[in-house]
C-alpha cells in the first residue's frame, strides 16, 4: 500500500480556493460514509510532501499499485485450477437464456449451453447485451491517455486532483508503476471507435493539467505514453455514471459501464455475481 493524496491543487482566486476545500471535505466525509478506512485531511500537504500544490488533501493510506498483467494471470490460473475452460478467437454472435451461439476464426458456429451466462464484455458488452435482446443501452469508447515522465517524485504515492464534478473520469494525477516508470494521466477524450487508441492530447496541454497539482516537473518532462479506452455506458442518449448490472433474459447477467474503478472492484463483483447465482 503506497498511499493516494487528493489534493487541492493550484486555485487562481480566493472564491476558487474556498471551493475546493468546501469539494476536499465533503468527498472526505461521503468517502467515510462508504466505508473507506484510514484516511486523513491534510492542510498544506507541501509540507509533508514536496512539490505538492493546495492548501489541502485527503491522504488515504489504503490506496496502491498492483501489476495488472500478474493479476490477470493468477485469476486466470485459479480459475482453471477450478475448472474453468477458457475457449480463445471466439467471437459472440447471439443467444437466449441457457444457450450462446459463438464462430471460430473459420466461421464455425458452435453452441455452448449454460445454467447460467454473465456477460462481462467491457467495451463489447453492449454487443453482447444486445445479442441477448437487451437493446435500451450503447457503449462509446472514451479514450484516457498517459503521458511518461522523465522521473519519479522523492516519495511513492500517487497524487490525484479533485475529481469533476462533470464526468467520471479522475483527472490528469501522478502515478507510477511497479517497475520504476512514472506517469501523468489519463485524460478523457472521445474516440472515434473501439480499437482507436492513439494519442491525441498535445503535450503542452497535459503538462497545464499537472502542474495544477504539482510543481516539479517541466514540459519537456513529458513524453507520449500509452492509452486505455473507458466503456462509458449510454441508455439512448443519456449517459449513465454508474454500473449496470441488468438480468435478461432469464439467467443472462449483463455487467455494463465496468470502467474505473471496475479492476479494484471485479473481486467484489466476482462475489456478488456467484452469490446471485447461488441464490437461483
Amino acid at each position: 500500500m503506497c498511499g493516494k493524496l487528493i489534493v487541492s491543487g493550484r486555485s487562481d482566486s480566493p472564491e476558487e480556493e474556498a471551493g475546493v476545500r468546501d469539494r476536499i471535505e465533503k468527498l472526505y466525509n461521503n468517502a467515510r460514509n462508504a466505508g473507506a478506512q484510514e484516511l486523513e485531511i491534510i492542510e498544506h500537504p507541501g509540507r509533508q510532501y514536496p512539490h505538492v500544490l493546495g492548501s489541502m488533501a485527503i491522504l488515504s493510506k489504503r490506496t496502491g499499485v498492483i501489476d495488472v498483467p500478474a493479476y490477470h494471470r493468477a485469476v486466470r490460473n485459479a480459475a482453471e485450477s477450478a475448472g474453468a475452460m477458457f475457449l480463445m478467437k471466439r467471437e459472440f454472435r447471439q443467444g437466449e437464456s441457457g444457450r450462446a451461439d459463438l464462430s471460430d476464426e473459420s466461421g464455425r458456429i458452435e453452441t455452448i449451453q449454460t445454467a447460467h451466462i454473465i456477460n462481462a464484455a467491457g467495451l463489447d458488452s453492449d454487443v453482447v447485451a444486445s445479442g441477448f435482446g437487451l437493446k435500451d443501452y450503447s457503449i462509446r469508447p472514451n479514450r484516457g491517455e498517459y503521458y511518461r515522465l522523465n522521473r519519479t517524485l522523492p516519495y511513492a504515492k500517487l497524487i490525484y486532483p479533485l475529481p469533476s464534478t462533470e464526468s467520471t473520469a479522475l483527472g490528469v494525477h501522478y502515478t507510477f508503476q511497479l517497475n520504476g516508470e512514472a506517469y501523468a494521466g489519463p485524460n478523457s477524450v472521445w474516440a472515434e471507435h473501439k480499437q482507436d487508441y492513439r494519442i491525441s492530447m498535445e503535450r503542452s496541454e497535459f503538462y497545464q493539467s499537472l502542474s495544477r497539482i504539482l510543481d516539479c516537473y517541466q514540459e519537456t518532462d513529458l513524453n507520449p505514453g500509452y492509452s486505455g479506452l473507458r466503456p462509458r455506458l449510454f441508455k439512448g442518449e443519456q449517459p449513465i455514471r454508474d454500473f449496470v448490472i441488468a438480468e435478461f433474459p432469464d439467467r443472462v447477467h449483463h455487467l455494463l459501464g465496468i470502467e474505473s474503478p471496475g479492476l479494484t472492484s471485479s473481486p467484489s463483483l466476482a462475489e456478488m455475481m456467484i452469490k446471485k447465482i447461488l441464490r437461483n
